[in-house]
């Protein structure tokens, strides 16, 4: 778990669910509720087939877009 701490703000533990983490009680519920809405679209993409899953290296791009550029002036 501190691994994985380390790393992120939420994180699946098997069989138990899920823990998320935030320095605030808000960064800790946001954290939580995307881990919720990023269930519920993996749910979705697998009830309607096989998605097809984004390459690392756009999620890498994507990251970095989001959180270092976008909004950023």
């Amino acid at each position: 778990m501190a691994a994985a701490l380390a790393r992120d703000r939420a994180f699946l533990l098997p069989n138990c669910g899920f823990f998320a983490v935030g320095e605030t009680l808000e960064k800790c519920f946001a954290a939580a509720t995307a881990v919720e809405e990023s269930a519920h679209v993996a749910f979705i993409a697998l009830s309607l087939g096989k998605p097809s899953l984004v390459p690392q290296s756009e999620v890498e791009r994507m990251h970095e877009f989001i959180h270092h550029h976008y909004g950023q002036r």
